[in-house]
């Protein structure tokens, strides 16, 4: 046997060989990709309704802490304007700790909003409490927040609250 019959022999069967190797490598790759596309998927059925409920929980945790929900919830009855803002600012802080373990279903920017909308609250109510002497009665500072609120100060007093319930809805749309 000549050497060109020896490659006419040979050379088809290297292409054959070329050609299923070829062939199983595809096979396999694609597989790979379903079986990591179906891991995605199932992934995706435990971890959804988990997320969903972190920013549920974080949305009640917002409107529990807005000063409106605030007020309402815990009356001004027999306190001292310093002892209210003990109590309010006790409660915010009790809320806010009862949900940390929810930043990580968020993002990294909506927590931040959290903290900030938190921080924001403190701020205010403080910052109105400081308006009258620590031994008035509570129910000044209790009207002087729902004062803030009322539709002709919403212009000049924004609560971050509002801003980072807006903020969170789209996140959801975005990601839901």
């Amino acid at each position: 046997m000549e050497a060109a019959d020896l490659a006419l022999l040979i050379v088809p069967q290297i292409l054959v060989i070329a050609f299923c190797i070829y062939m199983m490598k595809n096979f396999f790759d694609r597989d790979e990709k379903m079986r990591t596309l179906d891991l995605l998927k199932e992934k995706a059925k435990v971890s959804t309704p988990i997320r969903l409920q972190a920013y549920e929980r974080l949305a009640l945790l917002l409107e529990r802490i807005h000063p409106r929900q605030l007020i309402l919830r815990i009356r001004p009855e027999n306190l001292t304007v310093q002892n209210y803002l003990q109590l309010l600012s006790h409660t915010i802080q009790s809320e806010f700790e009862h949900n940390l373990s929810q930043q990580i279903y968020v993002s990294e920017p909506l927590w931040a909003h959290i903290i900030h909308s938190r921080d924001d609250i403190l701020i205010e109510i403080s910052t109105y409490a400081k308006e009258f002497p620590p031994t008035a009665p509570a129910t000044v500072l209790s009207q002087r927040i729902l004062e803030s609120l009322s539709v002709e100060n919403q212009q000049d007093v924004i609560w971050e609250v509002d801003n980072t319930l807006r903020i969170m809805r789209a996140e959801i749309a975005k990601q839901f």
